[in-house]
């Protein structure tokens, strides 16, 4: 059910006596239309100066997000320093290009590629502990489709464990996708084997509560 502000209600003294009047006792009909339109005038003045809070309240909102998503980039910025992750923000979402990739047929996280896992965790986790974090999984393009979907979930399935577990992360804000070998993300359009490391990895995928 849609939810609507409350709209504190005032109507003039003269408005309020011809409404009592009426309830009692004859008055007549022009000073009736006449205190019936003061009232639908003050009403939708009230009405106006309440939509003006909803619009106001509603943009310091989306200011606050903003504010919130700069600061994310920012304290994720030794990520890109430290392990050149690629971090690029669109439609309200942070998207971290982790270097964390699996060997071919392989949903095993390397121990080389903890490290990057550890310190981004570290970031969520002591500065931004309330965002929805989405671990989405890929797969280079040789063998069957339908088995490719499933090996991207497990090596998202394996990301998100890593990260809640090690990482100390929220289970309830973390979640794990796949998307196989999806040719419109691919990092290397049709590479596969040892060209096509670059495809068999994850993304984290940053959304703000609210």
């Amino acid at each position: 059910m849609a939810k609507y502000p409350m709209i504190r209600t005032t109507v003039s003294a003269a408005v309020l006596t011809t409404m009592l009047t009426a309830c009692g006792g004859y008055i007549k009909q022009e000073q009736y239309d006449n205190d019936m339109a003061e009232l639908r005038s003050e009403l939708n003045d009230q009405i106006a100066a309440g939509d003006q809070q909803v619009g106001d309240a509603a943009n310091r909102r989306m200011d606050a997000l903003e504010s919130q998503l700069q600061s994310l980039q920012s304290d994720l910025g030794s990520l890109s320093s430290n392990f050149d992750a690629k971090i690029a923000q669109m439609e309200g979402r942070l998207y971290v290009e982790m270097p964390v990739f699996f060997a071919f047929d392989e949903s095993t996280i390397r121990d080389g590629d903890k490290p990057a896992l550890d310190q981004f965790a570290t970031v969520i986790r002591e500065h931004h502990p309330n965002v929805i974090v989405t671990v989405e999984g890929f797969t280079d393009p040789a063998g069957d489709s339908d088995y490719n979907q499933w090996l991207g979930q497990q090596r998202a399935d394996a990301v998100r464990e890593y990260l809640v577990q090690q990482g100390q992360l929220n289970g309830e804000n973390v979640r794990a996708v796949s998307y196989g070998e999806a040719s419109n993300r691919q990092v290397v359009p049709g590479a596969w084997g040892d060209e096509g490391l670059a495809n068999r990895r994850v993304t984290l995928v940053i959304e703000l509560v609210g």
